[in-house]
C-alpha cells in the first residue's frame, strides 16, 4: 500500500507523465519501499519528497485506494497481476506471446 500511496500522491502532485515514470520505477524497485528508499526515488524525479509524503496520508489518496479496491471487488479481482482485455480478465502472469494472442483475438485479427 505504501508504494500505491506514493504513486497516487505523485500523480496528484506532478501529473500523468511523472506518475507513469515513478510507477515504472516502483515496479523495478528491489528494496522494500521504506521512507529512505522512496525519498531517494522522489529526488531522482525532482519531486518534493516532503510534499509527496504529506500527500500520501490525505483523504484524497485514501479515496483513490478505496475506489480501486471497490472496483476490484465488483470485478472479482483478488490478485495481481490481472489484466482487463475488453470483456475478459486475464489473471496471473502471462508470457508476452500469450498476451499478444489474446489481444489479437479480441481485435479480430
Amino acid at each position: 500500500e505504501t508504494s500505491s500511496r506514493f504513486a497516487i500522491a505523485t500523480l496528484q502532485l506532478a501529473g500523468d507523465e511523472t506518475y507513469h515514470a515513478v510507477s515504472d520505477a516502483l515496479m523495478k524497485l528491489k528494496p522494500s519501499p521504506e521512507e529512505a528508499v522512496l525519498r531517494r526515488l522522489a529526488d531522482s524525479f525532482d519531486l518534493d519528497a516532503d510534499a509527496v509524503f504529506a500527500r500520501m496520508e490525505t483523504d484524497a489518496v485514501s479515496e483513490v485506494i478505496a475506489d480501486n479496491r471497490a472496483l476490484a471487488q465488483r470485478m472479482s479481482i483478488n490478485g495481481t497481476p490481472t489484466f482487463v482485455v475488453e470483456d475478459q480478465l486475464v489473471r496471473g502472469y502471462m508470457p508476452l506471446d500469450g498476451m499478444i494472442e489474446i489481444v489479437d483475438e479480441v481485435r479480430g485479427r
